[in-house]
């Protein structure tokens, strides 16, 4: 029996595989300011990421897995982006305080929208069905 193929990226273990793997997501993500995904080819992050075709099919096993890895790393910003504006509701101790935090959550939120709307736009766009995710990490919980 054949064994699946392979499909949720993999950043390495050593810190060249990382830096390899982000350097590929940093390129598409450049990338993706100013293009669709479905017109950027791996051919284009290789040479934009100087990285080989080998080196791009090591870590991310097909083009759809590079976009699943920008996914979970938009979803680590947003969890972030909460994280740093709960932080800000801590320290409440007036009404005038709560006003301030809620100027400093809004700003945060727009800050991450401005960010990140390449990517919110892109994710939209790409006809990735929650099956074609959850097949490729093997579970429900993404």
């Amino acid at each position: 029996m054949q064994q699946p193929t392979r499909l949720v990226p993999r950043p390495g273990q050593q810190d060249r595989g990382r830096d390899t793997f982000e350097r590929i997501l940093d390129t598409t993500e450049r990338l993706l300011l100013n293009r669709r995904f479905e017109e950027i080819t791996t051919n284009d992050l290789c040479i934009e990421a100087n990285v080989s075709s080998s080196s791009l099919y090591a870590r991310f096993p097909s083009k759809d897995a590079i976009l699943l890895a920008l996914i979970h790393r938009y979803r680590d910003r947003i969890d972030e982006s909460v994280e740093r504006a709960a932080e800000l509701l801590v320290p409440l101790s007036s009404p005038d305080d709560l006003h301030e935090v809620l100027r400093s959550v809004l700003r945060e939120v727009i800050e991450f929208a401005r960010n990140n709307d390449h990517l919110e736009r892109e994710l939209a766009a790409h006809a990735l069905t929650r099956d074609q995710v959850n097949r490729m990490y093997g579970s429900n919980d993404v």
